[in-house]
């Protein structure tokens, strides 16, 4: 995906890729009419109700994890969706 690997930061990334028109750079935005959405009418991103364990790296991580899922090193640099809750 071309606006995941942009140089635009982490939170700006996020906000491109969730439809968050309010993004200052929205309008600049790499992926188009693409996004990926945890709810609503429109949802494209999905809990597929497996458990998972889900680990991130270095620097801000994006999850999408379900309620049976574990996430092993959430930070505050990292954000979540998290289905179920």
């Amino acid at each position: 995906m071309a606006e995941w690997g942009s140089g635009h930061s982490f939170a700006t990334r996020v906000a491109n890729l969730t439809d968050q028109t309010s993004s200052a750079s929205f309008l600049s935005r790499l992926n188009g009419a693409y996004f990926l959405l945890d709810q609503g009418s429109g949802q494209t991103v999905f809990n597929d109700s497996a458990s998972d364990t889900l680990m991130g790296s270095a620097g801000s991580d994006w999850f999408f994890a379900g309620t049976a899922d574990k996430i092993t090193d959430l930070s505050a640099l990292d954000k979540a969706f998290l289905f179920g809750v």
